[in-house]
């Protein structure tokens, strides 16, 4: 098990265990050589961050991407569910 590295400028404080190494990146995008599952999490509206566009540009530096809509959900069980599936 691997425990989750969470990439945030804010100071998000997620914290379990996935099967494969994986990033979670809060409202910032990958600009590494990708080495792991990465999942973008975008917390704001669009209407609040204008981060849309810049989330398509760079789709390909992630796996997966969530909006804030995804708070609804457990983050854990919406990232496990897909690491389990990829």
């Amino acid at each position: 098990m691997y425990n989750l590295s969470v990439i945030s400028s804010f100071g998000l404080d997620v914290s379990f265990q996935t099967e494969k190494f994986c990033e979670l990146y809060a409202d910032t995008i990958p600009n590494t050589p990708k080495e792991s599952i990465r999942v973008l999490w975008v917390m704001e509206p669009n209407e609040v961050s204008g981060f849309r566009q810049n989330t398509i540009t760079n789709h390909e530096n992630y796996d997966k991407s969530m909006n804030y809509h995804d708070f609804r959900k457990r983050i854990e069980d919406e990232v496990k569910s897909f690491i389990s599936n990829n």
